[in-house]
């Protein structure tokens, strides 16, 4: 018969319901000991409370509160259902049983904690988690069905229920010091981490849930991840990773070094468009070069000369861009910048990376109104690294002119180039960044670093690209910048002038420009099913106009006569800047204006009054090279670029004077003036 000694109920028979710490026949305890043949079923472990089960001990459908602590030693047994709740606890010794015949063992809810020790032996669907922690150490394989929690196998063998799938959201998982987790798919809300000595095996992660694998634990098997999945991985995990789908950006690499990861299904139709991998500890900016020791390994040299390798099966080629996230790390994407097609002279097409000297392509002579075989004679490419810092025009992005946005077919797929390369038109060349619409024609801010390639014929030729009538390579000087390829190199060349040596004539002119703009717009937005002038910037006629001095302080206007404004003047400033909104033509009226000068206000006359005395300031109107002011054009007018100097001259000893500025223009202006502002026009 069960009894109470010293405080502690010892149970050998049945004992149900109560709470403990409470009393027994009127005996009270703190504490409970379940004896070989005893079984403690029902009620509850309240704060305070402790219930030892031992050796042929039985513990039934218990309730573990907060600060209820419960401790099954060898040969004991749990079964039936035993809650444990916020702040309980529950510890198994090698040894115990849990979940004998089947049943649901334990159900773990948020604040509680179940730790599963060395030896503790359980069946399936065993163990529910709603919330709570389960430690595992060194356990046999365990099986878990859950409902948000977190599992911690230290050196334990995990597999999710018997279809292998985490079927709640919300589960973490950790797998550390030996403990291998395996044959388990994570569904959308699920998060797995292995971290030292942890292992990973025939995972599968849906979109929507997180695999996290440090360095020092491994990947022995293969991971597969899904479209949307999201997942960290050492670069010396080893294993296999296989990137489902060809926009797959799941792949985060920490480290550097040569990786022993295997990764696969790297593809994508262009960048945006692809498979992407984020290289944790690799800067873009760091990054001097890339290249393919074989087909399968590509290498990033840094610019100190270290180095490291993925292994992507097929990797070489794929193409590539180099992209760049919120954090500076290096994003490399697949790209086929490089696979522009060039029509040849047997009719057929060719990339143009692939061209070489004495390759002969099919120029179009638009004074004849004919094609005619053109011999190359120089093949070459550039290395671009963006600047982020400047203007989507002069940054170095690539323009991506999409597939039918000049016409039906025109090009026949997305056609990159540089924003200065010209696509031809009615007897003349155009630069395309004249007709970036934002729409059908735009800045492709997904790249930020590419090698791009020209090819010179023996006379400047119109070639056709990707359907688009574009121009052959022109040589004005800027050769040297490019790296010839091909196994035969040619020295020198004649420099020539668009002036007198273009296949047609290079025009800028806004009279031209303005209708092909309209019209490859206009087409953009029907096929969109967008009206006209959707897409157009919000503009502002306010310069927010102000003075700002030398040490920081900022001045606004006092009075405003007619084209004048008024400041008032502290005695001891001698030097003030002229600050105000600043937009570019190109950007508030249109890329067809080629004008990308970044105007703020355009000042004349300037009067400074002080006491009786009145001085004229001329230093914007005489110094060429003065800060933040652009070009002298006018004797009596100059334009800032919104942040210019304008120096004083010697103030007097303790007096206050008025600075009037005669503004003749200003506007209109990006609503957004900041440094995102010239970039309204880009996707």
């Amino acid at each position: 018969m069960s009894y109470v000694s010293n405080g502690i109920l010892y149970v050998n028979d049945f004992v149900a319901g109560g709470s403990r710490p409470g009393t027994f026949y009127g005996s009270p305890f703190s504490s409970a000991i379940v004896l070989s043949g005893g079984t403690l079923g029902g009620g509850a472990v309240n704060s305070g409370g402790t219930v030892t089960v031992l050796n042929g001990g039985i513990l039934s459908g218990a309730t573990i509160n907060n600060s209820g602590q419960v401790y099954v030693s060898s040969g004991g047994t749990v079964s039936g259902t035993t809650s444990v709740t916020s702040g309980g606890t529950l510890v198994f010794s090698s040894g115990v049983s849990l979940g004998y015949g089947g049943s649901t063992g334990v159900a773990v809810f948020s604040g509680g904690n179940v730790v599963l020790n060395s030896g503790t032996s359980q069946y399936y669907y065993t163990t529910t988690l709603s919330g709570g922690t389960l430690t595992a150490y060194r356990s046999p394989s365990l099986t878990y069905t859950s409902a948000g929690g977190t599992v911690v196998l230290d050196g334990a063998q995990g597999a999710y229920s018997m279809s292998t799938t985490l079927v709640a959201a919300n589960i973490n998982v950790v797998a550390k010091n030996g403990a291998t987790l395996s044959n388990t798919t994570l569904l959308s809300g699920n998060t797995l981490t292995a971290i030292s000595g942890g292992t990973v095996q025939n995972i599968s992660v849906s979109s929507g849930a997180t695999l996290n694998v440090s360095s020092g634990a491994f990947i022995t098997s293969q991971v597969t991840l899904g479209n949307g999945a999201s997942a960290s991985v050492s670069v010396i995990a080893g294993g296999s990773i296989v990137l489902n789908g060809s926009n797959n950006a799941a792949l985060t690499l920490t480290g550097t070094g040569s990786s022993t990861v295997a990764i696969s299904g790297f593809n994508g139709t262009a960048p945006g468009n692809s498979d992407q991998i984020t290289l944790a500890d690799v800067p873009t900016a760091n990054v001097a070069s890339v290249s393919y020791p074989d087909g399968n390994h590509v290498t990033f040299t840094m610019k100190d000369g270290s180095a490291t390798t993925l292994n992507i099966l097929n990797v070489s080629s794929s193409g590539y861009t180099l992209g760049t996230d919120s954090t500076g790390d290096l994003v490399y994407m697949v790209c086929y910048l490089a696979g522009t097609m060039i029509r040849m002279a047997d009719g057929g097409e060719c990339a143009v990376e692939e061209i070489g000297i004495g390759d002969s392509v099919l120029t179009y002579d638009w004074r004849e109104g004919r094609d005619r075989v053109r011999p190359v004679i120089w093949a070459g490419h550039q290395h671009v690294a963006v600047r982020p810092d400047l203007p989507d025009d002069q940054a170095g992005y690539p323009v991506r002119v999409a597939a039918n946005a000049i016409a039906d077919g025109v090009p026949c797929k997305d056609l990159l180039i540089t924003s200065e390369h010209s696509l031809f038109f009615g007897g003349k060349f155009i630069p395309v960044r004249m007709l970036v619409n934002g729409r059908s024609i735009f800045y492709d801010r997904s790249i930020t670093c590419y090698d791009y390639y020209h090819i010179e014929t023996d006379r400047h030729s119109v070639i056709m690209a990707d359907g688009v009538l574009s121009e052959s390579y022109l040589d004005t000087g800027n050769r040297r910048g490019f790296t010839q390829h091909g196994s035969v190199l040619t020295l020198g060349g004649r420099v020539g002038t668009w002036q007198e040596d273009a296949a047609a004539p290079l025009t800028v002119d806004r009279a031209f420009a303005e209708p092909l703009f309209r019209q490859i717009d206009a087409r953009a937005a029907l096929l969109a099913g967008q009206a006209d002038g959707e897409n157009a910037p919000t503009l502002t006629m306010d310069m927010d106009l102000r003075l700002v001095t030398e040490d920081g302080a900022t001045i606004r206007p006092a009075r405003r006569t007619d084209s004048t404004v008024i400041f008032m003047l502290p005695s001891d400033v001698e030097t003030v800047r002229v600050v105000s909104r600043a937009s570019r033509l190109c950007d508030t009226i249109g890329p067809f204006v080629d004008d990308r000068r970044l105007l703020g206000v355009a000042v004349g006359e300037v009067r400074i009054f002080e006491g009786n005395h009145v001085a004229v300031i001329r230093a914007h109107l005489t110094e060429p090279a003065l800060d933040g002011w652009n070009v002298l054009e006018w004797e009596d007018t100059r334009w800032t670029t919104g942040d210019a100097r304008l120096p004083l001259g010697k103030r007097s000893p303790n007096s206050v004077a008025l600075l009037a500025i005669q503004i003749r223009a200003g506007g209109p202006y990006l609503v957004d003036s900041g440094p995102d502002a010239v970039r309204v026009r880009t996707a």
